[in-house]
């Protein structure tokens, strides 16, 4: 059986070498995730003026999967009001 004696000079060098790369990889992991978390900050937001815009239209229809009219919402010809929901067969 042969004895091996370790040369204490050459695993000191790997073990600093190996803490080293440790060392880059945790700042090019806290990099990228800094370089994500800016991204996300300065992305563009929804204006408040974009989500208060007014949508304008006569009618109103809602359908569902199948492209059934479920619901209407649109005034009469005198100018009333009028929301309609409909049922699966259409009344």
């Amino acid at each position: 059986m042969t004895s091996q004696t370790p040369d204490w000079q050459a695993v000191l060098a790997r073990l600093e070498r190996l803490e080293a790369q440790n060392r880059r990889w945790k700042m090019a992991v806290l990099a990228a995730c800094l370089l994500a978390g800016a991204a996300l900050l300065t992305a563009p937001a929804v204006s408040q003026e974009q989500r208060g815009r007014m949508v304008t239209a006569e009618r109103f229809v809602l359908v569902d999967a199948r492209g059934n009219t479920r619901a209407t919402l649109g005034a009469t010809a005198e100018g009333a009001p009028r929301l309609d929901l409909l049922d699966a067969a259409g009344k």
